[in-house]
């Protein structure tokens, strides 16, 4: 296991401590592992800003009856996978939450898609992978992003979740809403805790453009859920599409 891989091996389940980054802490580290071609850098803290994404491939699993806080076998679902494909570890994870009001109200249980990224698009070949992990491919893509440095929390995920849908209020004729939140998190547990940068995401689309569902990639017959308990492949579903950065006034 090569050091990217061990200090993301937490990334997207490590309870973080209620440390939230100072204004005199140092500038936030490169993320823990190299970001998947063609990807922008991250996002800023306190900034909001539109961002593309090119079209690219993940190993993809969904768990069923899931909470903000409840990613642990799903990450480890994923590390099995790379592990035993020898892929390597790349940033960001991503967690999709295709119940949205879950984040708006933690409480709230629903479903959620966590990734692992593949570093080329052309990486490997899509299909059924290592337990309930499917390999995906996922199409290009625009976001509106909110960068975050420090402690990563379901109240402060809801809080950015919040603030993008005022951002998308205030721009409704030039940008609507076409897909699910997402969270994206770019350091693992070797990063001290108030360095750590994520993002918050919301897919969007222009207004005359119709809306597709972006955290789930194109129908295939391998397109799986997998039960958070068991980690069994149950309920075929089909799943579509995922997101270089300009900033938004």
């Amino acid at each position: 296991m090569n050091a990217a891989r061990f200090s993301l091996a937490r990334l997207g389940l490590i309870c973080l401590l209620p440390t939230m980054a100072l204004a005199d802490d140092p500038p936030a580290p490169p993320p823990d592992a190299p970001l998947p071609e063609g990807f922008p850098a991250p996002t800023p803290p306190d900034t909001i800003e539109v961002k593309q994404y090119p079209a690219y491939r993940s190993a993809w699993t969904k768990g069923e009856g899931m909470t903000q806080r409840s990613g642990d076998l799903m990450f480890f679902w994923l590390f099995r996978h790379i592990s035993q494909r020898n892929v390597e570890m790349t940033a960001p994870v991503i967690n999709t939450y295709l119940d949205p009001e879950m984040v708006i109200d933690p409480s709230k249980k629903g479903e959620l898609t966590m990734e692992f990224l593949y570093e080329h698009p052309d990486q490997g070949e899509p299909g059924r992978g290592v337990g309930p992990v499917e390999v995906k491919d996922f199409p290009a893509m625009t976001v509106v992003a909110l960068g975050l440095k420090g402690e990563m929390s379901p109240e402060r995920m809801a809080e950015g979740v919040t603030r993008l849908r005022q951002w998308l209020d205030e721009h409704r004729d030039q940008w609507v809403a076409a897909g699910p939140p997402r969270r994206l998190g770019y350091h693992g547990p070797m990063t001290p805790v108030p360095q750590r940068l994520w993002e918050v995401q919301i897919p969007i689309t222009s207004p005359a453009a119709p809306a597709s569902d972006p955290a789930s990639p194109p129908a295939t017959e391998s397109n799986t859920a997998a039960s958070p308990e068991t980690g069994a492949i149950e309920d075929p579903r089909s799943e579509s599409g995922l997101c270089s950065g300009s900033r938004a006034e």
